[in-house]
């Protein structure tokens, strides 16, 4: 009985841990970019190079976290 809850909170833990990694990479992604964009007022320039830096960064993290995640997932069921 208590492997199970234990279990359970160390699940929860990793579901809240994966959530959080998966908000942050979204937000790197999405925020840098946003001023670039021309969405909201023109920038005078096209994307350039030195404008998607940060939000590749935030693309390798959520590859890499979904990479984990399945991983994870066909790791579980495999055994």
């Amino acid at each position: 009985m208590t492997y199970k809850v234990a279990s359970g909170t160390l699940s929860l833990y990793s579901l809240t841990y994966h959530c959080l990694l998966i908000t942050q990479s979204l937000a790197l992604t999405v925020f840098p970019f946003i001023p670039a964009s021309n969405l909201f007022f023109p920038v005078g320039f096209v994307v350039a190079e030195r404008v998607l830096y940060a939000p590749s960064m935030g693309f390798c993290l959520l590859v890499a976290v979904g990479f984990h995640l399945l991983i994870h997932h066909f790791r579980q069921y495999a055994l």
